[in-house]
């Protein structure tokens, strides 16, 4: 899981992350393909609270992230349509 250290670790809401959270944390894993995020962390502009973008974060990460829109369900289709792209 990634800690919020920029709100506090007892903040536990996709809506509150942050890149900078996002980044320190996965930078330390080996990483797959693509990294999914979370619904909400990205508001209606395209930027996280902390002000990166999603190309920021791909960018400093090395590896495509996408952000689903929350229903599992069709989890899989995005996947797939992910793995069509690359």
């Amino acid at each position: 899981p990634v800690v919020n250290k920029w709100y506090g670790p007892s903040i536990q809401v996709s809506g509150l992350l942050v890149a900078r959270d996002i980044y320190e944390t996965l930078s330390r894993k080996k990483l797959g393909d693509v990294v999914l995020l979370p619904p909400r962390v990205l508001n209606d502009d395209g930027y996280f609270l902390d002000d990166w973008t999603l190309e920021d974060l791909q960018q400093k990460l090395g590896v495509p992230c996408h952000v689903y829109d929350g229903n599992l369900a069709y989890l899989p289709e995005e996947l797939a349509t992910l793995s069509v792209a690359s």
